[in-house]
């Protein structure tokens, strides 16, 4: 991090960063702990994407439908079983379609297909989610 004790001490831009937080919060009137900036932002529902309709993406996708538009994409026609959960379901040659317009993109693959489907993915349709 570019710090290093001396005599108990932080040293370095860690030192320096924590300074100026300590000046930032004495300047605040009011230092909460209990909430968050975003706190105040209003709450919307979210487009969200499953990449991988396995066991565990269903059972996020029948969780996070209650509140948020849910699709999937998986190699295997996984359509009746997004349908049953109320989900939309598209092949892995529609890709430009399924990442339109999503707010998250949940990579729910086997970690041994992790890298090989994130690669295989457009980077440039993942900027921002």
């Amino acid at each position: 991090l570019g710090s290093y004790p001396q005599k108990s001490k932080l040293v370095g831009p860690v030192a320096k960063a924590s300074d100026e937080l300590k000046m930032a919060v004495a300047a605040q009137d009011e230092l909460s702990l209990s909430s968050l900036p975003s706190d105040t932002v209003e709450e919307r529902p979210l487009n969200v994407g499953f990449v991988g309709f396995g066991a565990m993406a269903q059972y996020l996708a029948r969780k996070m439908g209650r509140v948020h538009s849910v699709r999937s994409m998986d190699q295997q026609d996984m359509s009746t079983e997004a349908k049953l959960l109320g989900v939309d379901f598209y092949p892995t040659y529609d890709t430009s379609s399924f990442l339109s317009g999503l707010d998250v993109v949940i990579m729910a693959v086997p970690m041994v297909d992790f890298e090989e489907t994130l690669n295989g993915l457009p980077t440039d349709q993942l900027i921002g989610k």
